[in-house]
């Protein structure tokens, strides 16, 4: 007969197996990374139900019957759609047939890889079918390689693959794969040891844990990172970035003061970024974020206000960023009950990124309230998007 293996024992192997770190398993249940090495180590029992359900959710168990020794069913809720391939590729720990934990994916060069993740963020950044390309690439990248046991430039190149498939994932709500992305992505940054590359996935760890819903966390990540941050050059350009993260951050837990400060200081800042694309850039996040504050604080004619300070025209090709902010501007005027510019927005919106009502989970949700509040000329306009999203159109009112 086959000896039992504790359940402790199982979580471990299972957290390996899909090449999590203890502490992020233990912050996607809620629980301290101490908390999860004493139950993985059998010196603290497992008895609670709703946390022994997290726990099979997020290692993507379907079946709680071997997990637990004993016959049960997974709840309808908690049964997951099927993965996409780039979930797949975030959440499985890759392995190469022959060669080392070095060796790029099969076929490929050094090279070519990160020649690929580099056309996989401009795709990102400048095509209308982003999200169609970027799953497309990713997973072939991904598969076959151990980025954190690069070194160097090598390194340098799967963190800025996982960079992107986290930002994917977390436009997409999979919350949990785009924290493990972020992880993954954080720990193959540190082997690079490039400043810009470190400070990008640092950045994008904070904001993953925020979605995740560990705000204490992700406040501490994000203050850290903005207090080792020099003045000066790209580092300014990096702690502008940090703070205005904060302030969103701040913003969701309703600490208006605390965000207001932020904001006040990222603006402050901004004064010294240099005014090259990247300085221009940060600048126009500043004003984004501020529009963000502004309507998570019910401040919606302030934020259109902040609205005013937006150059659209010096972002006609940045895909990405225009995307966002005719999301945010669409909010805005729902908000305030603007529907004719509110669905005006969100058609600038999909002009700009045909795939994001389709992909976006916020998109689709905003391009639905807008139908059904519209009137029929602006609701035919929407129809388009309502079609690629495959929602029904709303009923005539």
């Amino acid at each position: 007969m086959a000896m039992a293996v504790p359940i402790g024992r199982k979580i471990e192997l299972l957290r390996l197996r899909r090449g999590m770190s203890r502490e992020v398993l233990a912050q996607l249940v809620g629980r301290s990374g101490e908390w999860l090495r004493q139950v993985e180590r059998q010196q603290r029992p497992l008895q609670n139900l709703p946390v022994l359900l997290e726990l099979a959710r997020v290692l993507g168990i379907q079946d709680l019957s071997e997990f637990l020794g004993a016959p049960a069913a997974m709840p309808p809720a908690l049964r997951r759609p099927p993965c996409s391939a780039l979930r797949d590729a975030v959440l499985t720990r890759h392995r190469t047939g022959g060669g080392g934990p070095s060796d790029p994916p099969v076929g490929r060069t050094a090279e070519t890889v990160a020649d690929a993740v580099d056309r996989a963020w401009h795709a990102w950044h400048q095509r209308s079918q982003r999200y169609s390309f970027g799953m497309s690439v990713l997973p072939g990248l991904l598969a076959g390689t151990a980025w954190t046991a690069r070194v160097g430039w090598q390194a340098g190149t799967g963190a800025h693959a996982y960079h992107l498939a986290s930002v994917i994932l977390h436009r997409m709500h999979d919350t949990t794969a785009a924290l493990l992305a972020a992880d993954r992505g954080l720990s193959a940054a540190l082997a690079s040891g490039e400043p810009d590359t470190i400070a990008a996935l640092r950045m994008r760890y904070g904001c993953a844990l925020a979605d995740g819903g560990m705000l204490d966390a992700a406040r501490a990540e994000l203050a850290a990172l903005a207090e080792s941050l020099h003045a000066g050059g790209r580092g300014t350009v990096w702690k502008v970035s940090a703070l205005l993260a904060g302030a969103q951050i701040a913003a969701r837990e309703a600490d208006w003061d605390r965000s207001t400060g932020l904001l006040r200081e990222a603006r402050t800042l901004c004064a010294e970024v240099p005014g090259d694309a990247h300085g221009q850039a940060v600048a126009q996040e500043a004003v984004l974020a501020t529009m963000a504050v502004e309507h998570a604080s019910g401040r919606d004619r302030e934020a259109l206000q902040a609205a005013e300070a937006l150059d659209l025209t010096a972002a006609r090709h940045r895909v990405d960023w225009r995307t966002r902010t005719f999301l945010q501007l669409s909010k805005v005027y729902l908000a305030v009950s603007d529907i004719p510019s509110a669905v005006i927005s969100l058609i600038q919106m999909d002009e700009a990124c045909e795939e994001e009502v389709k992909y976006n989970p916020t998109a689709c949700r905003l391009a639905a309230e807008l139908a059904a509040r519209a009137d029929a000329n602006a609701r035919a306009k929407l129809w388009p998007l309502l079609d690629r999203s495959a929602m029904p159109p709303a009923p005539s009112r």
